[in-house]
């Protein structure tokens, strides 16, 4: 958020996406130089353009750090609900940052590819919703890992349809069946060739997709929504410590949500930015 991040966007592994925005937000320039006045500085924006009206926000939470950052899985699920609470109330991401929910409510933010981020949205949504039907299926194992695996399978459909739009989020490389392509070894190169190039190219075109969001409620919504069913997620883990198997499948689905994560990040670091910008220079002209 201003300055050098270590926040790396295609990075996969959830616990590395939350020990390097842990230290993205600990280690901002901006943050720093700003002080301590900038952690409780919980303004709202109430205009689109720079003539932004603050007004002052206490926090009344605390920082509640999950309870073990060794536990990749339960990280994930944490920095997820922390997020859904600042879209609601506003939460602590760290020890020192509060990130108030008019943080996400500001109007006129630029965002890449925002039309295609709610369809897909949309159907990571509804898939976790089937998902979170089977709960009464749990002691079937069968129909509740089938249930697992369609959610996972559609999960990654999404993170495929995503990648075409956003070039720090890379669709899962399918390994070759053995013998495909062997018979055929030049026309298998020039369909690569050819996918590649439409690949770039829709990438590229990616960039026109930058638009200006008035009203954001819409995305804010299927965040809150998605990351809602980490109680689920949760309560599975409990109900399955012990069994190696279904927690792997549960871990699984965990994962395949680590996409949607990245983006939210990347989009509350734009908010975040943009927000200590107008907040900054509102303390200088108060002064």
């Amino acid at each position: 958020v201003g300055g050098t991040s270590t926040l790396d966007p295609s990075t996969t592994d959830r616990a590395a996406i939350t020990r390097e925005f842990h230290l993205m937000l600990q280690q901002s320039p901006r943050i720093q130089q700003s002080g301590k006045d900038l952690d409780v500085l919980v303004r709202g924006f109430s205009k689109v353009n720079t003539n932004v009206e603050f007004f002052e926000e206490t926090p009344t939470s605390h920082f509640e750090p999950p309870a073990s950052w060794s536990n990749s899985t339960r990280t994930s699920l944490w920095l997820m609900k922390t997020i859904a609470t600042s879209i609601h109330s506003g939460a602590w991401l760290t020890p020192t940052l509060f990130v108030s929910k008019s943080v996400w409510e500001q109007k006129g933010i630029k965002f890449t590819a925002y039309e295609p981020k709610l369809e897909n949205f949309e159907i990571v949504r509804d898939a976790l919703r089937e998902t979170a039907a089977t709960s009464d299926q749990v002691r079937d194992a069968e129909r509740f890992g089938a249930a697992l695996a369609k959610c996972k399978e559609t999960l990654e459909s999404v993170r495929a349809s995503l990648s075409q739009h956003l070039s720090y989020i890379h669709a899962i490389k399918r390994e070759p069946v053995e013998g495909a392509g062997k018979s055929g070894g030049f026309g298998m190169k020039l369909r690569k060739a050819v996918h590649s190039v439409k690949k770039d190219a829709t990438r590229a075109a990616a960039v026109s997709t930058l638009a200006r969001v008035l009203d954001n409620s819409g995305y804010l919504s299927l965040v809150a929504e998605i990351f809602g069913f980490v109680d689920t997620f949760e309560l599975w883990l409990d109900h399955f410590e012990g069994d190696a198997r279904a927690t792997q499948r549960i871990e699984a689905v965990v994962e395949a949500l680590t996409p949607i994560s990245t983006i939210v990040l990347v989009d509350m670091k734009i908010s975040v930015s943009r927000f200590l910008k107008y907040a900054t220079k509102s303390v200088v002209d108060a002064k």
